[in-house]
């Protein structure tokens, strides 16, 4: 009998009549039967969820029908036929290996039989059988059974048709043994039932499945023995050209997965009972699944809700503090899996990632006998990435303290603090007190959530305290009558392990300990034991009538003052953050705070450096350079010990940890323990505390204890195709001499690159040529000389040298005296050997023209550089390439310099090469913190140029807009580092991509690093710096000048709270000359030679006080040129006395721009107050920001008060004398 196929609408005649012919002949199973047929044995499954209603045989239906019969009737063998050696192996063919790839050509309707035949004679010929499927979009028109020149069935229509129609036999089975599974695009999934809405998040959807019983092996059961149903959360696909952040996404994916694997065996192989059981990941195209356990009671949030008077009972509380004993367990189990120091944290641990598996019908339950359930650990909120995202309301204090350090398992058990603080709360007085206490009490000055803490202070002082609601509320729960002084209860004993143990603020040593999660699982099994030896211990039967709200708080009481309450009960802050009851997904109503916080939202990760692996380039770059060199083939043996040799680089969560005595030892016996040791050594000095380290895989670089910096670098080599191949990044271990001609096609690759794909950076042909540039000549005639350039030269590629002058005047330049003999010819020889070094370059990359400020500039008396000087920002914007000679101080030093030897370690893991070293691509130290680019005239050189090459004794770095290459062919992403090598500097602080906070950490690192760099005439600081101020002034269109902004909102603040270094005593003015043509402001820290930083003032969380100070140019529209006149531009204050605190004094933290002041000269100090923490505090408990001033007497008999800046700080309302008089009129500040 045959199966259906209902979407076969058009059958062939011969087909009809086939099956009329066997219509008697039941027990013959042939291929394809009409879907009127009655009482198939084999249906179609249809299903309408994801993505698409499509049709599906189930697994194992197909295998039964295609027997040695039905394929003879099928093919319409003669007797004859049949016995033909062909045929037979044919059906053999068939039979063993292709019975579904038959089943689908059957399914296709070929116009006969001969046609049928003839395309599986193709697919045997080829053994292309079941195991091969599916055909994919990449190989449909590659196969050669698609287009044999004998015969050709397959017209494009019957190709397409083959792979849409394959996938009907082809959906995929869920088994333990497989839980990711990576599918095509047209692969239909096994889900014949959509229970309930799909509930749509930010990044997606979840929604409940039922997958085919055949489908899913070894299913999870629900407490009644009935198959459970699926939770499948769908990340729908980024549709972006960036590669950057695909790469990116890709890579979050995948770790996202192994850790899902990995928490599926934490509890000894086995899935943990309180952790959600996981069932597969899915890769279709763009989009990503994951499957897990449907959690048919919810989410803890959600159980809260709907029990919103739970009677408290002994059972209640014991039942509850079970199942968190449990979730501790499993936390313990994550924190310490694959060994000793642990390898994971939840990260995102609240109440609406706890989810609830029912343990009895929902009609039980009702009224006294709650139904707590089996509680399990989940992350089900579609958040961006699993292991970066963490709901604010939940974090710890030092995720704003140290945002240095990688993020530690304790902020989890912070976490639990948090949630079992509102399950007390619960217990004890319902979710009416709870909701009140999360949405009244524990907020921030606009009535929004916040965390359990607060932050008070700046800079070194910053310190975190518990958010006073939270305080104050512990301190009533502690009276309650089954926690009050003299009770013994398991209630009264969480409540102590929330204060002593779990919502501990401060981490150092010597402070009150915060739990691990297994001292945390120990407390609450303890909990547990006491209460199974004393039924009371659980409830002590106090009564409760009493007690039915949490009492208010009274420090609580909404201010009239709060910007919550000037807007009224009906103002956007009545909007609030909703949670919707569907498996925890965020769903955000816009409000004022939200608008404020979404400014600010990416700040913090700008100085995040990513090094994506890009695999794509770095194989064309193979096919096209010869690199034999770069992969030597003999190479000392490297002797490893058996733990190193089982290492495999390729594990998605690839992970060492070493204890630091056994690494020691190891270090004589094995080359890779000793190149571990060699990197972390350093620890046994600088924190003795520590005895066990951790290495970790991030892409292709290896971090120790998730520092900010790797230690170490991986490489594979190019060429070989594996299934691995996106996880490392092809590289080179070894790098060419620097004047090769391997090393001099590699960059030019990048350069070709570049032209070829980012159209953005390459340089304006309309922009006016240098007056003046170095003819190089040509291979036949290569004479150098100095060439004029006229109005009719027209789109001359040029390459621009950056390099350092060195520190004597005795350097190779052309002046008034040579300049004709220059024009004429200059002897390469004669030249230092970095000019040489870029003749050569220059040639090697094919171009004929070179800039070189000395040469093309007529230097000394009589020469033209003050008019030059005036087109540098041409000279560099326009060149097709800088060369920057980063490792130089001086011309003779040359950038073609013999390379540092890097040792590496060869692996072989399967036939891939893989190659560990120290980390190189240092692109900071080598080439931000080289000698080159201390030279104050060189960010000027950077910011303008379109790409650069940087020449180190490292290695060479290309930049361009797409970001960093390295010879070694990492490539390096970093958004700080990418402003100024922006080819279209500075249009990224302005990109729609860009938020407020992002603006404003840009441009004061633009600033902090400009002043950090050196000038042999610190008269050049205000000046070096001037074409690039004027162009980020123009594109925030705000008004400005000396380093300072003034946009009507913060920047001028802001920009205004800067402070010396702490390397620093005192701040060094530079002494202009008396008609200096810029004269600086005391309150611009460019008129001093020391580096500087900025006050670290929380973003979104300042209230400034605009009318404490009157902007230099209020009076100037946004369009107006920065002030630069011989004169100090006015700036008018609001200037107060204030008491002096000493260092010790919380609250109180200036610093001074020179020496501390003494007794007397205190007296004479005011302070201007610019902003204030934006909090509840009382004044005089609010941390205020500062400028400090010092008077000056008038050299102009000016009856204003005149002063001058003295230092910029901190400190709290109570040392500002706040009265309105005399003494706090506006002053002018110079």
């Amino acid at each position: 009998m045959m199966f259906a196929d209902t979407l076969l609408v058009i059958l062939s005649k011969w087909i009809r009549d086939l099956c009329n012919m066997f219509q008697a002949a039941l027990g013959y199973l042939n291929i394809l039967q009409p879907p009127s047929e009655p009482e198939p044995k084999v249906s179609k499954s249809s299903t309408s969820f994801v993505p698409d209603r499509r049709e599906f045989y189930p697994a194992g239906s197909i295998e039964p029908l295609i027997t040695k019969e039905s394929i003879i009737k099928e093919l319409e063998l003669t007797v004859e036929e049949q016995r033909r050696k062909s045929n037979l192996l044919l059906v053999d063919f068939i039979l063993t290996r292709a019975k579904r790839v038959f089943a689908i050509l059957v399914s296709l309707g070929f116009p006969n039989k001969a046609a049928l035949l003839k395309a599986t004679k193709q697919f045997q010929k080829y053994s292309f059988g079941d195991a091969k499927l599916p055909i994919t979009r990449e190989n449909v028109d590659g196969l050669p059974f698609f287009g044999e020149p004998d015969v050709r069935p397959w017209d494009s229509r019957l190709r397409k048709d083959f792979r849409f129609k394959q996938f009907e036999f082809l959906a995929p089975v869920f088994c333990s043994n497989e839980l990711h599974m990576e599918v095509d695009t047209l692969c239909i999934f096994p889900f014949t039932a959509l229970n309930g809405d799909r509930k749509a998040g930010g990044f997606g959807e979840v929604f409940q499945v039922v997958v085919h019983p055949d489908h899913y092996e070894n299913p999870i059961l629900t407490f009644d023995k009935q198959r459970s149903s699926i939770a499948v959360k769908q990340i729908r696909g980024i549709h972006t050209a960036d590669e950057v952040k695909l790469r990116t996404l890709e890579a979050e994916w995948r770790r996202e997965i192994s850790a899902h694997i990995d928490m599926n065996k934490c509890d000894d192989g086995l899935p943990h009972p309180n952790i959600i059981e996981f069932v597969a990941a899915v890769t279709k195209g763009d989009d990503r699944y994951l499957l897990f356990r449907w959690a048919d009671g919810g989410n803890l949030h959600e159980f809260w809700q709907d029990n919103k008077k739970p009677q408290l009972s002994a059972a209640l509380v014991r039942d509850v503090v079970k199942q968190f004993c449990g979730l501790t367990d499993a936390l313990e189990k994550l924190h310490g899996y694959g060994g000793g120091d642990g390898s994971y944290r939840h990260g995102d641990m609240k109440p609406e990632n706890i989810l609830r598996v029912r343990t009895r019908p929902v009609t039980e339950g009702l009224g006294f006998d709650i139904d707590v359930g089996i509680l399990k650990i989940a992350d089900m909120g579609l958040p961006p990435t699993s292991m970066k995202y963490s709901t604010i309301r939940y974090e710890p204090p030092e995720v704003v303290l140290d945002k240095v350090s990688g993020r530690s398992r304790r902020q989890d058990i912070w976490s639990v603090g948090c949630v079992v603080l509102e399950l007390i709360i619960w217990l004890l007085y319902g979710t009416a007190s709870l909701n009140e206490f999360n949405d009244r009490y524990v907020v921030d000055n606009m009535d929004q959530l916040c965390p359990y803490f607060e932050i008070e202070g700046t800079g070194a002082a910053k310190r975190a305290k518990l958010h006073p609601a939270v305080l104050e509320t512990m301190n009533l729960l502690a009276n309650d009558p089954e926690c009050k002084s003299g009770v013994h209860s398991a209630i009264k004993d969480l409540l102590s392990l929330v204060r002593t143990k779990l919502l501990v603020v401060n981490l150092k040593q010597g402070s009150p300990s915060r739990a691990t999660a297994q001292e945390l699982h120990q407390a609450l099994d303890d909990i547990v034991q006491r209460g199974e030896k004393d039924e009371n211990y659980w409830y002590t039967g106090s009564s409760r009538s009493h007690m039915q709200r949490l009492p208010t708080l009274q420090s609580m009481r909404p201010s009239l003052l709060s910007p919550a309450s000037a807007l009224g009960p009906r103002g956007p802050l009545a909007n609030r953050l909703e949670t919707t009851p569907s498996e925890g997904i965020t769903i955000t109503v816009p409000s004022v705070t939200q608008a404020i916080r979404s400014e600010y939202r990416n700040a913090e990760n700008i100085d995040i450096t990513n090094y994506p692996v890009d695999n794509k380039f770095a194989d064309a770059l193979v096919r096209t350079v010869r690199t034999e060199e770069l992969f030597p083939p003999n190479i000392e043996s490297t002797q490893l010990c058996d733990d190193c040799l089982k290492m495999n680089f390729f594990e998605p969560r690839f992970t060492i940890r070493d204890s630091l005595v056994n690494l020691e030892r190891q270090q004589e016996f094995c080359d890779f323990c000793k190149l571990r040791w060699e990197v972390c050594a350093h620890l046994r000095a600088e924190q003795p505390e520590i005895t066990t380290i951790t290495f970790t895989r991030d892409q292709s670089m290896i971090r120790l204890n998730e520092g900010r910096v790797p230690v170490m670098s991986l490489c594979r080599s190019a060429g070989n195709q594996s299934k691995n191949d996106h996880i490392i990044q092809a590289g080179f271990p070894k790098l060419s001499e620097a004047t090769s001609e391997t090393h001099f096609n590699i960059i030019q690759h990048f350069i070709n690159d570049c032209t070829l794909n980012h159209p953005k950076c390459l340089p304006s042909l309309s922009s006016p040529l240098p007056t003046r540039l170095l003819d190089l000549g040509t291979p036949n005639n290569p004479n150098i000389r100095v060439y004029k350039t006229t109005g009719t030269d027209k789109f001359l590629n040029y390459v621009a040298l950056s390099h350092p002058w060195g520190p004597g005047p005795d350097f190779f330049c052309t002046n008034r005296d040579n300049l004709k003999d220059h024009e004429q010819h200059i002897p390469f020889d004669k030249l230092p050997r970095t000019f040489q070094n870029a003749v050569t370059t220059t040639r090697r990359l094919g171009l004929q023209y070179l800039w070189i400020d000395s040469l093309c500039i007529i230097q000394g008396e009589g020469g033209d550089w003050t008019q030059e000087a005036l087109r540098m920002e041409d000279v560099y914007s326009s060149a097709y390439c800088v060369l920057a000679a980063s490792s130089a101080k001086a011309p003779t030093d040359g950038f073609l310099v013999p390379r540092k030897n890097n040792k590496f370690l060869k692996f072989d893991m399967g036939g891939q090469n893989v190659s560990v070293c120290r980390f190189v691509d240092d692109f900071e130290s080598h080439v931000l913190r080289g000698p080159l680019s201390k030279r104050g005239w060189v960010m000027q050189e950077r910011a303008l140029a379109h790409r650069t090459l940087f020449f180190t004794d490292s290695q060479t770095y290309f930049e361009c807009g797409a970001g960093v290459r390295c010879e070694t062919l990492t490539t390096i992403e970093n958004q700080l580092v990418s402003f100024l090598g922006d080819p279209n500097f500075p249009s990224k602080i302005v990109s729609e991509k860009s938020d407020r906070g992002e603006r404003i950490r840009l441009y004061e690192d633009f600033y902090r690093q400009y002043s950090r760099l050196e000038f042999t005439r610190w008269s050049d600081r205000p000046i070096a710096i001037a074409g690039l101020q004027k162009r980020v002034l123009r594109d925030l269109d705000v008004r400005g000048g000396f380093g300072v902004f003034d946009d009507n909102r913060s920047f001028l603040q802001r920009s205004l709270l800067w402070k010396k270094d702490k390397d620093d005593s005192v701040l060094e003015r530079i002494k202009l000359e008396s008609g200096a043509p810029i004269a600086v402001p005391s309150w611009s820290w460019m008129g001093y030679k020391n580096p500087i930083e900025y006050l670290d003032l929380p973003l979104g969380g300042v209230d400034w006080t605009p009318d404490e100070i009157v902007s230099p140019w209020a009076t100037m529209r946004v369009t107006s040129k920065p002030v630069e006149e011989n004169t100090v531009a006015p700036l008018k204050a609001t200037a107060r006395t204030f008491t002096f605190g000493k260092s010790t004094d919380v609250g109180f933290d200036i610093s001074y721009d020179a020496a501390k002041p003494t007794a007397v000269e205190e007296k004479s100090l005011r302070c201007v107050v610019l902003g204030r923490d934006r909090t509840r505090f009382p004044r005089d408990d609010t941390t205020h920001y500062v400028l400090v001033l010092k008077p000056v007497t008038s050299a102009t008999g000016d009856k204003e008060s005149i002063y001058e800046r003295a230092g910029a700080g901190s400190m709290s309302g109570r040392f500002i004398d706040w009265r309105v008089d005399e003494q706090s009129a506006k002053v002018v500040v110079r």
